[in-house]
């Protein structure tokens, strides 16, 4: 028998243990506690369920038998050391010290003892995740002699239940049974996802084919002297090394340089003498399986002359760099007296924020697939959110014409953003080249670490704003001026800078506003499109400076919210008109079915009956503008109808868990009026739907869904005359006779979205809108929080699919929390990625889903009726509403501030809103009667 003590964990590393190579476990006895034994547990982490802690610890005492000193104490603690840690000196001078409720001075004198060993633990440095660590250590001391000396049990979170499922809107009872729009159908893919069976471009197996791993920088900014795969190759199973040089001619290296899809992207595909940013492709093994080309892409020796790098916001402001130029994208609103507009207001706030970056976090990793067919045409298969994209950037890549190469998208396993522009071509571009040199088939699939270090993010950012209100409490001016991290390259980062300037008056009505964003060029992985395009920064902005002013002037934060909130009519800073909107409406609702004043009593009253967990209450409110005007409002629909009465579907939007092709269906069961059963929808392809516009910005089933019914409208016009002919048939017996009578039975159509038809021009044709209720709970000990309830009012217009939606919103509103609460991006010093696996990187998990969780659709809305059957987008909003529970935990951190008697000072909290900085904020000393 081994003991697992002290000796244990000798060697100092809780790796090695006492335990020899060859021993067997076989059990482990963990004795009962005697009668005058107390044994006590702690554990904190940044997020509940499925996380490693932060800090654990376990506490034995042994009392006298009359429970009233302490004969004997041991204290360990995991987080500090390399191994567990015993709090030997502590443990010693709590022997033989009475206990009592007033016993303040054990506490007190542990607490100064234990912070003496901490500091001598060679692994404890001033890092802030230590000292979060140490003051972890300090709450769990404290909880443990506060159970002890006042018999009190030890104030903790419960463990959080998971919501309950819910039930969804009706369809009118008039609405006939073949009709699907409306209903909560399921998903499409619903079982093949669950059972998974469902093919993605990874599973797609071809004779012959070969694989394909990226050899990726390992510094942020260098020179590359020399690159030797000469031990890679010699590996058996390796095929080739390819790298810029086999580019054929005519081709390129910057597919994106020809601007041809709305904008510049200099995303090169290889490095080309230079790196500038770890994870950079700057070669790649091409292997007869894929663990073989990984093994040796890691054997590529790389001789690199260091440069330095800017990695930071603030290293690109000192050093000047920015993306094409120093001008910044800057949007006014009645901005010709400038400064004097601050002179008419009672309050004015300015101050700084710092929102962090956003891994897409989607299930699928970028992959692809090319195979090369006879005439120099190729075959595809890529992940990606625009087939057209995909093509384009493969005919530059090859310098061949589009119509040689047919793109192909079955499904992707999600994308957010991260598959929409040059991201997606970090596998295929590569695999391409290979393909087009080897002449085989290739496929990349990018392991999850490479996905990481090589593809973007949300962009960071760092803004400062100034705000102002008249005494009555509405906003008379704002000046805003942000700093975004675009990384290496261009890519996207102009347009999202552009989005976030444009759309930083989020809902509120500013009558003076200055905004304006600079997109900074750094040596970090290029940050790119991702839900919500710039519009999540934007709001951040806005709610922490209005928060700011409410503190400021004393006034109640869901008035000040109410009050200001823009109206139909209203010009907005984008020089957009607001229509076709239900912020109001929602806005009510919401307040009604949250039972806003008893919410906020029933919060008071908690507040009041505890000491370290706070709670607060919070609404936030969102606006977007749909579609986007421009050249991606159109769409190209192929609907045809087979001699057995089934029916196929194709458009070149792609189905990325988001329930685009299920509301498609029901679409084309209305216009045709026949059941979903029916009708099935086809892979995107670029033979078959050329030129179709990126799935994203919230409008897919707007475009695409105009088109299906105008193809299916075309075929029902044509059958028309035979149904009327033969009354008492059905739909078999009239597509046979339609095929007798050589009508044709396919329907092509091209569809843009109606504007000058309804008398509107340029800009958003409708506004989806929504409002959300939280209620957050906080450990100020250890800066842990969990969410109580959530309640969102959304107008989704006259929902095509109400499950669909639903499921968007709850999805879009726990991304979005996971932003602004949970999701930290780190970095080292020298540019590599810390973050890089899904154990480090924290992303919201089913355990944070709070049980009271409610989402209501509004039931009647302001809808534009040239959209599909007056629907509206829903994709981007939720997730912007994920910044409520942000703006509660703010008010829980306040509530715990007064009830301890600090200033109610602001405190313009980072995001994400981690448990250190939750901490940090509340500043809970841990002593006595603090």
């Amino acid at each position: 028998m081994v003991h697992v003590d002290k000796a244990f964990f000798a060697t100092g590393n809780a790796a090695k243990t006492a335990l020899n190579s060859d021993d067997l476990i076989v059990s482990i006895i963990i004795p009962l506690p005697t009668e005058t034994e107390r044994i006590m547990t702690f554990k904190a982490a940044d997020r509940h369920g499925g996380d490693s802690t932060e800090l654990n610890a376990v506490g034995k005492f042994v009392l006298d038998t009359n429970g009233k000193t302490i004969n004997n104490a041991t204290l360990v603690i995991g987080g500090v050391d390399r191994k567990p840690w015993l709090a030997e000196n502590t443990a010693r001078l709590l022997i033989g010290r009475p206990l009592s409720a007033d016993s303040d001075s054990i506490l007190t004198d542990a607490i100064v003892a234990m912070d003496k060993e901490l500091d001598k633990i060679p692994y404890v440095d001033k890092t802030p995740k230590m000292e979060h660590r140490k003051a972890l250590a300090r709450a769990a001391l404290f909880r443990f002699i506060v159970s002890l000396t006042r018999s009190q049990p030890i104030e903790r979170m419960p463990i959080a239940r998971t919501a309950k499922l819910h039930a969804h809107q009706k369809v009118p009872s008039t609405q006939i049974a073949s009709d699907a729009v409306g209903r909560p159908i399921p998903h499409q893919s619903a079982k093949v996802h669950t059972t998974g069976e469902a093919k993605y471009t990874s599973d797609i197996k071809i004779a012959g084919m070969l694989h394909l791993a990226l050899v990726q920088s390992t510094e942020a900014h260098a020179e590359i002297i020399s690159v030797d795969p000469s031990a890679a190759l010699q590996i058996p199973g390796v095929v080739d090394y390819v790298d810029v040089k086999d580019i054929p001619s005519g081709g390129t290296n910057m597919p994106g340089m020809d601007g041809k899809l709305f904008m510049i992207d200099d995303s090169p595909i290889f490095a080309d003498g230079k790196v500038e940013a770890v994870g950079q492709s700057i070669g790649a093994i091409v292997a007869e399986d894929v663990e073989t080309a990984r093994r040796a892409a890691n054997l590529v020796k790389i001789e690199y002359k260091r440069l330095k790098p800017i990695l930071t916001i603030e290293d690109a402001i000192e050093a000047k760099s920015f993306h094409f130029r120093a001008d910044p994208h800057e949007f006014l609103r009645d901005w010709s007296d400038g400064e004097d507009y601050f002179k008419e207001c009672r309050f004015v706030v300015e101050g700084n924020v710092v929102m962090g970056a956003q891994e897409h976090a989607y299930m699928e990793t970028q992959s692809a697939i090319c195979i090369p067919e006879e005439n120099d045409e190729w075959l595809i298969y890529t992940s990606s959110q625009m087939c057209a994209f995909a093509q384009l950037h493969c005919s530059s890549v090859l310098g061949i014409p589009k119509n040689k190469i047919v793109v192909k998208t079955k499904r992707v396993g999600g994308a957010f953003g991260g598959k929409a522009v040059a991201q997606c071509g970090y596998a295929r571009n590569p695999a391409l080249i290979a393909a087009n040199k080897l002449k085989r088939p290739v496929k990349c699939a990018l392991s999850r670490r490479e996905d990481l270090l090589v593809t973007g993010t949300r962009h960071p950012m760092k803004a400062h704003y100034r705000i102002g209100c008249d005494e009555e409490g509405r906003l008379v001016v704002a000046d805003f001026e942000a700093y975004i991290n675009g990384g290496y390259t261009i890519e996207n980062s102009y347009l999202v800078a552009m989005a976030l300037a444009m759309n930083s008056d989020s809902c509120y009505r500013v009558p003076h506003m200055k905004s304006k964003c600079y997109p900074c060029k750094t040596n970090i992985a290029s940050n790119t499109a991702m839900r919500g395009y710039g519009i999540p920064q934007a709001y951040y902005l806005m709610e922490v400076a209005i928060s700011h002013l409410v503190q400021e002037a004393h006034i109640d934060p869901v008035e000040f919210r109410e009050k200001n909130h823009a109206q139909k009519g209203w010009i907005c800073l984008s020089g957009e008109v607001i229509r076709n909107d239900n912020l109001n409406d929602c806005w009510q609702q919401c307040k009604t079915i949250s039972r806003i004043q008893e919410l906020q009593k029933e919060v008071n009253e908690f507040n009041s009956l505890h000491r370290h967990l706070k709670r607060g209450m919070a609404m936030s409110s969102v606006r977007l503008g749909l579609p986007h005007e421009g050249p991606t409002e159109q769409s190209f629909a192929l609907v045809q109808i087979y001699l057995d009465g089934s029916v196929s579907v194709s458009i070149g939007g792609i189905e990325m868990g988001q329930g685009l092709f299920t509301k498609c269906i029901q679409v084309a069961s209305r216009a045709l009026g026949v059941p979903v059963s029916r009708i099935t929808m086809l892979d995107a392809s670029t033979d078959k739907t050329a030129n179709a516009p990126m799935t994203g910005g919230s409008q897919g089933a707007d475009v695409h869904g105009n088109a299906i019914k105008a193809a299916c409208e075309v075929l029902a016009e044509r059958l028309k005359p035979i149904k009327e002919e033969f009354p008492d048939g059905n739909f078999d017996t009239w597509i046979w006779t339609a095929y007798e009578r050589k009508i044709g039975l396919s329907a092509a159509v091209h569809k843009t979205v109606p504007r000058h038809e309804f008398g509107l021009g340029g800009g958003s044709t409708y506004y989806t809108t929504g409002v959300a209720n939280t209620v957050v709970e906080i450990d100020a000990l250890t800066g842990e929080h969990r969410l109580i309830s959530v309640d969102i009012v959304m107008d989704c217009g006259d929902t095509l699919s109400p499950a669909i939606d639903i499921g968007q919103i709850e999805g879009g509103f726990i991304q979005g929390y996971g932003l602004y609460a949970m999701e930290e991006y780190e970095y080292a010093d020298n540019g590599n990625l810390l973050t890089n696996s899904f154990g480090k990187y924290k992303i919201p998990t089913a355990d944070v889903v709070p049980e009271k969780f409610r989402v209501t659709l509004l039931e009647k809305s302001d809808t534009h009726p040239g959209m599909i059957y007056s629907s509206k987008g829903i994709g981007e909003p939720p997730l912007i509403l994920g910044i409520c529970p942000m703006l509660a935990i703010c008010e829980a951190v306040n509530a715990f501030r007064l009830d301890t008697g600090q200033q109610p000072t602001f405190l313009p909290l980072e995001s994400p809103l981690t448990a250190l900085r939750i901490r940090q904020a509340c500043n809970a000393i841990v002593m006595p009667n603090k």
